[in-house]
Formats: structure tokens, C-alpha cells, sequence
């Protein structure tokens, strides 16, 4: 099968350039778009995009879409999948060995539970590891590049400023729609030839909480939500990059709900974006404050596919977050 984009039915050498600016370079690439999508690249109405998507899927089938065996599937995953430590080997141990690529790893924890301290960590990890890093902002003021570069000396890792870690400052991100837009910008970059390793959003919620105030908007938060975790997973399969979501906390009026909670995710205080964001995100880490006065915090892994709950203790420091010595949570 050629895979010269000039071949599929209405595509020329000007609308060529226009797919590979926007990160399609294979026929394949344009099989898995919707028509609203190529349309919207290449300026087209949705039925001459529909027909360009149709001849390339017919192109393209066997390529877009695999069907492997399972020893071909387990070779590709255990080949491709690598790890960065988030700082304390006691949490890797509890989620298999570090924050995975290829997958949305999901924080959720009251303010001041190590969050951002946790992203910062493992970020550093990712650049020692000869990645770079995106970080989107949403919030004003909660990256500090001060801190980052405090964590890797502590760390001994060197960090050039100019190659190892991109921001997208708060400033830019007004709405879900820019937070989205924020996605497809690192995509961008990475197509430019830069290796992201590791793209950290925190914090997922705010825009949704500010624009999806009333309970008669949950149908288009959650289909908004949808929207931006499928992209960000299509990033992590793609890319082979981990994701880190970091999401706030509300509390429960209902007793007996928060008492579910507190049984399901190791908290009585519910994450805020529903169901949707519950489902989309592969592994969840729920942390809160053991001990103020000791600095002891605790991670819990809640929910995970191939991973069993069970909860650590760690502790913040200047190298980051780090083990508390000798000391274990409830499995």
C-alpha cells in the first residue's frame, strides 16, 4: 500500500502540506479522522471530506486497524511501555513500578496532598530519562519553575531550561475549549521532532467547575469531558507518553454517599468530573495529609485494571516527593 497522501481521491500537493501541518502523514492517519475534523483542516464541506476518509479506509484498513494475537499484543505493550518514578519507591511499587507511558494516570487529593509535588517529581525522573515535558497550567501561579529546578539538583539531574520542559501558562487557558487546544499544541511540538515524554495538566477540573456550574449542564460537561480524555489517551498511544491529570476534590453533603466514597476511593470528599473522568483514566492515586506537623502524606491506588488497591505513606522534601522510612499504609 503507497502511503503518498497525493493518491487519495481529491487530495493535491497544496492540500498535502496542509495534512502534514496539521501532524497527518499517513493515509491511515486520514482513515481515523471524523469528516468534521479533515473538513475543518483542509477548509472542505463534510461531504468531500467523507468521501476522502472512505478511500482511504479502503486503503488503509489493515493498517489503521490491527488485529493482533495475543502474544503479538503482549510483545508491543511489554516492548513499548516504560516508566518514570515519581520519587518514592514505595508508591512505584503500588502502581507497577512508576507512572506509565501509554497511559492517563489520574492524582485526586484536597489542596496542599502533594499533587503538583508529585508531577514535579516525576517529571524530573522523565527528563533524566532523556524526555522532555509539557506542562499545562490552568491555574495562576501553581507551577513555579523554582521548584522543578530544586528537585533536580536535589536530584542530580541537569536541566536545561530551553529543551526539557515547555509551558502553557494559565493565561491561555480560558475555557475547556483552550484546555483542548493546550492538547493539540503539544501535539504540535511533538511533531516538530521534539520527544515529550510526560504531559502533566493541573489542574484538569477548574474550567469545567466554571464553565459547568448547574446540574442541567452535566450532559455537556460529560461529553466535553469525553472529548479531551479520548484525545489525551490518543496522545498517550501514539506518542508512547505518560499523562497525569491532577483533579480537585468537593465535598459529600450525604453521609451515606460520602461513606462510599471513603470504602471506594479512600476518601469521603468526591472527585470533581463524574463518571466519565472515573472511567477514562487508567490508574488512580487518591492522596491526602496523614500527619500536618511529621509532613507525612498518603497515597492510595484505588482503582486500577491490572493493579491490586492498597495504600503508602510518603513524605515532601527539597529532592521532591521521597519515602518516609519504615513506614507502610493499609494494603
Amino acid at each position: 500500500m503507497s502511503e503518498d497522501l497525493s493518491s487519495l481521491k481529491g487530495i493535491g500537493p497544496k492540500t498535502v502540506e496542509k495534512l502534514l501541518n496539521a501532524g497527518i502523514k499517513t493515509i491511515a492517519d486520514v482513515a481515523t479522522l471524523r469528516p468534521e475534523e479533515l473538513a475543518s483542516i483542509l477548509g472542505w464541506n463534510r461531504m468531500k471530506a467523507l468521501e476522502t476518509i472512505n478511500d482511504a479506509k479502503e486503503k488503509a484498513l489493515d493498517v489503521a486497524i490491527q488485529l493482533l494475537s495475543l502474544k503479538d499484543f503482549e510483545e508491543e505493550i511489554n516492548g513499548k511501555i516504560c516508566r518514570f518514578s515519581t520519587g518514592s519507591s514505595a508508591i512505584d511499587e503500588l502502581i507497577g513500578g512508576g507512572i506509565a507511558t501509554n497511559e492517563l494516570t489520574g492524582l485526586r487529593g484536597p489542596f496542599a496532598t502533594g499533587k503538583t509535588q508529585l508531577c514535579m517529581t516525576s517529571a524530573v525522573f522523565c527528563i533524566k530519562e532523556g524526555r522532555s515535558v509539557a506542562w499545562i497550567e490552568t491555574e495562576p501561579g501553581t507551577f513555579k519553575s523554582q521548584r522543578l529546578e530544586e528537585i533536580a539538583e536535589n536530584r542530580g539531574v541537569d536541566l536545561d531550561i530551553e529543551d526539557d520542559v515547555f509551558v502553557i501558562p494559565a493565561r491561555f487557558i480560558l475555557s475547556p475549549n483552550h484546555q483542548f487546544l493546550a492538547y493539540q499544541r503539544v501535539e504540535r511540538e511533538i511533531n516538530r521532532g521534539t520527544d515529550i515524554g510526560l504531559i502533566v495538566i493541573d489542574s484538569f477540573s477548574p474550567k469545567f467547575r466554571e464553565f459547568y456550574p448547574r446540574r442541567e449542564m452535566f450532559p455537556q460537561r460529560s461529553q466535553e469531558t469525553g472529548r479531551h480524555l479520548g484525545f489525551l489517551q490518543y496522545l498517550a498511544a501514539k506518542y508512547n507518553l505518560a499523562v497525569v491529570l491532577t483533579v480537585q476534590v468537593m465535598g459529600v453533603p450525604d453521609a451515606g454517599r460520602a461513606l462510599e466514597t471513603q470504602m471506594i476511593e479512600f476518601s469521603d470528599k468526591a472527585m470533581y468530573g463524574g463518571h466519565v473522568l472515573k472511567h477514562s483514566v487508567q490508574t488512580w492515586l487518591s492522596l491526602r495529609i496523614k500527619s500536618k506537623k511529621d509532613r507525612i502524606f498518603e497515597a492510595a491506588l484505588f482503582d486500577s485494571s491490572y493493579l491490586p488497591t492498597g495504600s503508602v505513606y510518603f513524605t515532601i522534601g527539597p529532592e521532591g516527593v521521597t519515602d518516609l522510612a519504615a513506614k507502610k499504609g493499609r494494603g
